[in-house]
């Protein structure tokens, strides 16, 4: 049973290199974008709007395949929300910060009434079953980050395209696509930087790099330190 995960996710592997060296040939994505890079935690403050998410198409939901250092045009970045926003990051504030237990969060009244509204969540169906799935699942992740530091995920034994993602704007803002619950506990530890995967670059900022960088390759390593730069100007 093993082996073949370990088979799957070796050829998952294989699809996305593949996909993203097409699209690099091709002109329409970044090479190397599959590989991990770190980002400071605290120029993450944005994140994309669902309708966007969905228009764009940052993943095919069919066969879960990722894009990876996509170059694209458009409105996506345009219409965004805050992190501070997101129901999760004030449910960590209340119980790691504040100390309250889950059953007194605000998250934890608004479950009930969904629960009692629809009968399940998350695939769960009842409060138990979702306090042990998540409620102490997101615990022990939490302390495990506390006390050992924020970890890659290959460092924890899994794919390491399957970091928190990002996507960067026309104007070189980081912004959050997924993995809000690590972003949103590496927030509230102060961690100050993160892995992640940029699936997605604005057709625009390319455009600055090439002006800007006319003697550099359009690649990964390049593009993020560009990019960093880019915004300790705009302090």
């Amino acid at each position: 049973m093993i082996s073949k995960v370990i088979r799957k996710i070796y050829l998952l592997c294989k699809v996305y290199k593949l996909i993203i060296f097409v699209n690099a040939r091709r002109g329409k994505a970044v090479k190397n974008s599959y590989k991990p890079v770190y980002i400071p935690t605290e120029i993450i403050t944005k994140m994309i709007n669902d309708q966007n998410s969905s228009d764009y198409r940052f993943y095919n939901q069919k066969f879960m395949i990722r894009k990876f250092g996509l170059i694209q045009k458009g409105e996506w970045d345009i219409d965004l929300f805050n992190i501070s926003s997101l129901p999760i990051l004030e449910l960590f504030q209340e119980r790691f910060i504040e100390k309250l237990n889950w059953e007194n969060t605000n998250y934890y009244k608004k479950l009930i009434e969904k629960f009692k509204l629809n009968g399940t969540r998350r695939g769960c169906k009842s409060l138990e079953e979702y306090y042990e799935k998540n409620f102490n699942r997101w615990e022990k992740i939490y302390l495990n980050i506390k006390e050992n530091g924020y970890k890659t995920q290959k460092e924890l034994g899994n794919i390491s395209v399957y970091e928190i993602e990002v996507c960067i704007s026309r104007h070189g803002d980081v912004i959050f696509v997924d993995g809000r619950h690590r972003l949103c506990m590496a927030k509230i530890l102060n961690i100050k930087e993160i892995p992640v995967i940029i699936n997605m670059w604005h057709y625009e900022f390319i455009v600055l790099f090439k002006n800007e960088n006319r003697d550099k390759e359009l690649n990964n390593k390049n593009l993020v330190e560009f990019l960093l730069n880019f915004n300790e100007r705009r302090k």
